[in-house]
């Protein structure tokens, strides 16, 4: 990735934790990104299928999944 694309990056993580509370959105100390959280009120029994995409460089998963079975996880909402 260029200077240039890591500067603007960076000015994108900047103006997202500017935006967002800090239990929303918080960008990365050790690593060039961020994370971010969702909360949602949804009915009971309503379900979301998230696809993961696995990476060697942030190997962060789904719970109770190893980097190598890192694919579509399904997560019951909690009435």
């Amino acid at each position: 990735m260029s200077s240039e694309d890591l500067e603007a990056q960076e000015d994108e993580l900047l103006a997202l934790a500017s935006i967002y509370d800090a239990d929303e959105f918080r960008k990365a100390e050790s690593v060039q990104g961020g994370e971010t959280r969702i909360y949602l009120d949804l009915p009971q029994n309503f379900k979301i299928f998230v696809s993961a995409l696995c990476s060697l460089q942030a190997p962060r998963q789904p719970v109770g999944r190893t980097p190598r079975q890192c694919g579509a996880v399904c997560l019951d909402a909690v009435s």
